[in-house]
Formats: structure tokens, sequence, C-alpha cells
């Protein structure tokens, strides 16, 4: 890796980059397309919250000089530049304990942000939600002096994160049992930060999957006003290597079960590894979902990023990548961590981004890449779809975010042997359409069979020829082949079997289709 992040931002100013391309540094912001703040924590970064000015809220912790750890809220102008209006000089640390971790934070239908994570009282967790004025003091009139906390009496209650709907708060995470187990948990706040009796079960719902560790990770809102909320369960039961899987339920606003939504409000999806959810994001342009996560397989040590697309019933989306679900596997000992929080642009677009790492020799860089919304590979997109950058020992936790043409990845850099300085940085995001839907082409092309084993065809209904490329799933060309008649066959025997990405050029269009070799 280069030696100082320095030497990156000059090698992005030569001749020899075109800095408009998708995905690379937008330089116009911060400080040459990267603002960093020192936070000591590993949980420094941990959401970016955008206001109706663009303006940017870091949410987050930050380790004090007493190694205390308090929840730190940087505000930014959507410039990239600190808000000397907000807190101290853009910074705001809220002390409740000496171990305070904030996960998520939204700006509510009064455009105060509120904040949700855990703090520590007497060796437990406890749900926190904390809500700010626009100068970044509490607001008394919520909670406590600006504070609610919920402690559920068996052990540690987490929130992982938030959405309001009908100024219902309704904060999902999980709470600890009797047993010492987790349960999923969503509990329902009143805007005055009081718990909701309406909601649920007097303000709570609580749910234990089998006696089994169960926790919700992120939520959000279909056109009606349900709650679709995604997290994790496990079954002790099963084989060590595949014990946890997707969770996604489904609630209305008053937190009763949508029992037409999976098998009775629930849905389990399973890639047959241990499968984390992170986080749940709505497509614009339909009630259909993005679950995504990490995969880990115990056997080899190695995790990588998946996703599943789900419809408003629960059920996979099969035009999605291969069946509904897709997986972004190991590159030549290189694990992609991109599903805590990925992007989904206004045309469907799905952008993923965090640490790509090397564990031998141990090595962090940061990565980004974008599919388009059927789970093909954008190769428009930065360098056949993939965009690298290393930063200094790199990036962890990442999350992102876009406002208009920019997208934004927020994480923790390590330069030191401890994760010191939060990093946001800005790229050029793009809504162009690059790449032809094959969809509209079918007149024209028939490709078969998919999935194939040893041959593939390709058939021309003109005389409209070019070649067709295999790229891998991080955009790798794998081999081209010419299209020079009407009928065309292609000898796949050199080819590994696996998830691939067949691209038609001609002097006119760029057609990809995905490709499965068995």
């Amino acid at each position: 890796m280069k030696s100082s992040l320095f030497i990156i931002i000059s090698f992005l100013l030569t001749p020899f980059i075109n800095l408009s391309q998708n995905g690379y540094l937008d330089l116009s912001f911060a400080n040459n397309g990267i603002f960093t703040y020192p936070s000591q924590s590993y949980f420094g970064g941990e959401d970016l919250t955008i206001d109706s000015n663009d303006d940017i809220f870091i949410t987050g912790t930050v380790k004090e000089s007493n190694s205390d750890e308090n929840v730190q809220i940087i505000k930014l102008l959507s410039s990239g530049h600190l808000d000397n209006s907000f807190g101290a000089d853009g910074v705001k640390v809220v002390n409740m304990s000496s171990n305070d971790v904030a996960y998520k934070s939204i700006i509510d239908s009064n455009g105060k942000l509120i904040s949700v994570g855990k703090t520590k009282l007497n060796d437990h967790y406890q749900m926190f939600a904390m809500r700010m004025n626009s100068d970044g003091s509490l607001d008394n009139t919520f909670g406590v002096n600006g504070i609610f906390t919920f402690s559920y009496g068996f052990g540690d209650a987490v929130a992982f994160s938030l959405v309001e709907v009908n100024n219902t708060l309704v904060l999902a995470g999980y709470v600890t049992n009797a047993n010492e187990n987790i349960d999923f948990a969503l509990i329902g706040m009143t805007s005055n930060g009081s718990i909701d009796p309406s909601f649920g079960s007097n303000g709570l719902i609580i749910i234990d999957i089998n006696g089994n560790d169960d926790q919700f990770r992120d939520l959000v809102l279909d056109n009606s006003n349900n709650i679709i909320v995604c997290g994790q369960t496990t079954d002790d039961s099963l084989p060590y290597w595949n014990q946890t899987d997707f969770a996604v339920y489904k609630f209305n606003q008053n937190g009763n079960i949508v029992s037409n939504f999976g098998n009775n409000g629930f849905k389990r999806i399973d890639f047959e590894e241990n499968d984390l959810a992170q986080s749940i994001r709505k497509f614009n342009e339909s009630d259909s979902f993005l679950i995504s996560g990490i995969f880990n397989n115990v056997d080899c040590s190695c995790d990588s990023t998946i996703a599943a697309k789900i419809n408003t019933t629960g059920e996979l989306d099969n035009t999605f990548a291969d069946n509904g679900k897709l997986r972004i596997p190991t590159d030549n000992g290189f694990i992609y961590y991109g599903g805590s929080s990925p992007v989904i642009q206004d045309n469907g677009k799905i952008v993923f981004a965090g640490p790509k790492v090397q564990l031998s020799p141990f090595i962090y860089d940061e990565h980004y890449m974008r599919f388009d919304n059927t789970g093909v590979l954008d190769l428009s997109f930065g360098n056949q779809g993939l965009v690298i950058y290393d930063f200094d020992r790199s990036v962890m936790n990442s999350k992102s975010k876009h406002t208009g043409d920019r997208l934004l990845i927020l994480g923790v850099r390590a330069s030191g042997p401890d994760f010191n300085d939060v990093i946001l940085t800005g790229h050029i995001l793009s809504n162009d359409l690059s790449t032809v839907d094959f969809s509209n082409y079918k007149n024209q092309y028939l490709i078969y069979p998919n999935p194939a084993s040893n041959v593939l065809f390709i058939e021309a209904s003109n005389d409209d020829f070019g070649e067709a490329r295999i790229y891998d799933v991080f955009g790798k060309l794998i081999t081209t082949f010419s299209l020079d008649n009407r009928t065309n066959k292609i000898d796949l025997n050199i080819i590994s079997s696996g998830f691939y990405f067949l691209e038609i050029r001609t002097l006119e269009k760029k057609i990809v289709e995905k490709l499965i070799i068995k």
C-alpha cells in the first residue's frame, strides 16, 4: 500500500485519471474529497444522516482522555466543512456513562436529530434515544433532559436503528431474556420521548424464536407505512457453519404482524452460510426491498457481502442476481465488506461500499462497486464496476448515503494501532444509464442455454455484429469473443463454474446480461 494519503491525492490529480468518472473522488467536497476528524474509537463513524438542506450529520463515538467512550455528533455543511453553529465548532459530545455508543440517527418530522444506541449502567447496557436542537443542545422537551432510556431487567438492551411513523418513533434492536439469550425487540415511543402504549403490547414487541439468539438491525417503511424490519436469527440445532440466517418481519404502524408477508409475517432467508443481516433499503421504483449484510464461512475464516431482494409480500425477486440472492465472493485472497449500508440510487442502481481486506499479509483498502436493480455489475462505474482506494491503512465500518450526484462514504481510519480518525469521502455519482437494459432487446438477441455448461450460443436477429465479453462479479475481464455471424458458438470450457456477466458490444450499444456457468 502507499505510505500516505497525500500520495493518493497526488496520483488522483495527474492527467491520467478522469476525475469526472463515476465513483472517483469529488475534489470539490471537503479537502480534495476527504474530511477527517479524530475519534480514537472503532465506533467513531457509525451513521450518516442528511437533512433537507443537504447538511451532513456523522453519528458515532469518541474516546476521551480518561478512556470513557461517549456519543459524538459531527455536523458538516453540504460542502463538507464543519458547521460552527452546531455544538462546539461543529461537534457535540454527550456523556451519559463511561461507555456510550450511538449507532443511528434520523431527522424527525420537526427537523430535529434523534440518535439511538446503548449506554452502560450497572454492568448492563440500556437502549437510549436522544433528541437535539438545531444548535446541538439537547431538547429538554424530549424524555428526561433530552434523553430516553430503556432497560429490560435481565441484561443488555441495545437499539441499532429507528424510524418515525405517524409521530411514533420505533426503535429496533434486542433485549436479553431471563435465560441470557437475546430476543428481537421493537420499542414504540411518543414524539416527546416516552413509551407509546398504543404500539405493540404496551409499547413493546419482544420475539423469541425457539430459545435462540435473535436481533433486529435495521428497519424501513413501505408505501403503506408498514414497518419492514430485518435482522438475524440463530438455530443451534443446525450445523455450526449454517446456524444464522437473515430474518425479516413486517408489522403495521401499530405494531401488529402483517400476516400476508412471508410465513405469517416472518421471512427467513438462508445463503447456506452464517448470514448476518445489517441493513434494509427500499427501492424507489416499487415496493421492494434490499436486505444486505455479510456471510461468515467459519471453515476458511472469510466473510463477504451478500444481499437479497424481496417484494412487499416477502417473496424473493427471482429477477435479481441468482434467484433473488447476490453473493460477492472473495477475490484472490481479498474480502469485500459492503453490506452494512448500501446506497440505492433513484434509478435503482445499488452501490456497495466498505473495506477490502486481505488477511495475510493484513491489508485494508476501501472499495465501492455498483450493480443495477437486477444484480448485474454496472461496468460504467469506476473501473469495470469497481473503485478501490488506499486511505493509509484504510477504513472500517463503512456507511454510505447519497445526496444529489454525490456519494458519501463514512468510516473509521486506522492510522496507528488504534482506530483514530473518522473519515468521510465524497464521490461523483451519476444516474446516467450507460448500460442498456437487455430486456428491451430480447427480440434482437437469443442467448442460450443460461445456466450454461460447456457452450453458449448467441443468436442475432440482424447484422449488427460486435463482440461478447465475460466478466466475473468484480468486473475482471475473463475472456472476449468476436460475434461475426448471426449464430455464434462460445466455448466455456476454459471458464470455471460460477456467476458472471455477459456483455455484448456493438457500434451502437452495450448490453449486459447475467450468466451462470455450471
